[in-house]
């Protein structure tokens, strides 16, 4: 699997109690539905997920959208949830009940996707199958308010 170039119509379980919010999206940047995404921390715009550093998850986006420079243009999104996901090769079913990480805006993995300068935790995996890895989506923050 790769980045998402279309939206993704993904599979979700246990939304009762599926939080939802929304963020203005950075200039130019194109986030699909079923995106992984994440606040830049520096502009403070959502954008599709990356592993890179100054990232921090929200969940999915629940709409297709590209962000204008004024930073009128927002885009829903959910967590507090489980969605099916794919997985890069190394995450195996021993990782089950461990934070997975963004490998990209379509993916997760685990520690194998870089230095932990650049890991965005994006929930716990719940179950392991051949079609994908059950995630509960979750947010983080390794930051406290000074």
């Amino acid at each position: 699997m790769a980045a998402l170039t279309a939206d993704a119509a993904r599979l979700r379980r246990n939304i009762e109690h599926m939080r939802k919010g929304s963020i203005s999206v950075a200039t130019g940047a194109e986030v699909f539905q079923g995106s992984l995404l994440c606040i830049n921390e520096t502009t403070e715009r959502g954008l599709a997920a990356t592993a890179a550093t100054g990232r921090t998850f929200l969940g999915i986006s629940l709409s297709n959208t590209t962000g204008n420079t004024a930073g009128t243009v927002s885009v829903p999104y959910g967590w507090a949830h489980e969605e099916l996901l794919p997985f890069e090769a190394t995450l195996t079913a021993a990782f089950t009940g461990t934070n997975v990480l963004v490998e990209n805006d379509n993916e997760v993995g685990n520690t194998s996707v870089g230095t932990a300068a650049v890991r965005v935790e994006v929930g716990m995996l719940t179950e392991h199958t051949s079609a994908g890895v059950w995630v509960e989506i979750r947010r983080f923050s390794n930051k406290s308010i000074p």
